[in-house]
Order: C-alpha cells, then structure tokens, then sequence
C-alpha cells in the first residue's frame, strides 16, 4: 500500500506567472503539482480573453508521501537550476 500524500504549500521567487512554469517543472519530475486559479475576462488589445489568475500568488502545491521527501525534491530542484545557469534561493 502506498503512503498517502499530503499537499505542501511551496513559495516561489515573486517573479510575474512564474508558478506555472514550476508547477510544469515538478510535473515532469512526476510530482504531483497545482496552482488553483480562476479565470478573469479581461480586455487585451481591444480583444476580450480570458486570463488564469492563482488564487494564492507565488505558490505552487506539491503533493508527497512525506516531510522527508521536501528535502529530496529540494535538491533536486536545485541541481536543475544550478545545471540551467540559474542560482538556487538563498538558504537552500
């Protein structure tokens, strides 16, 4: 029987949408990752569309079996930025 998962709120740099491409980024690492949104109709250019906006800026929810796996998925998120040139959060 497989652990069951619990949900940890992870706060992202204050970067504009920058959570969607972390939620994207823990997919592909097969972690189960969401950004609750809403969609808001909003007038670009002269055209209507419609915009997701997380309820919860700046954060992503990842899904894992225990807090010890924080520390794992840690790493490993700072080894994919330290390999793409970016530098990981101060602390980590």
């Amino acid at each position: 029987m497989t652990a069951p998962i619990k949900y940890f709120a992870l706060r992202t740099r204050p970067i504009h949408r920058v959570e969607f491409a972390v939620m994207h980024a823990l997919n592909q690492m097969e972690y189960p990752a969401i950004v609750p949104t809403e969609k808001r109709k909003v007038v670009v250019r002269g055209k209507r569309t419609e915009v997701r906006y997380p309820w919860f800026p700046f954060y992503v929810f990842v899904g894992l079996p225990n807090p010890g796996a924080f520390q794992r998925l840690k790493s490993q998120v700072n080894y994919r930025a330290q390999r793409m040139g970016k530098t990981p959060p101060n602390g980590a």
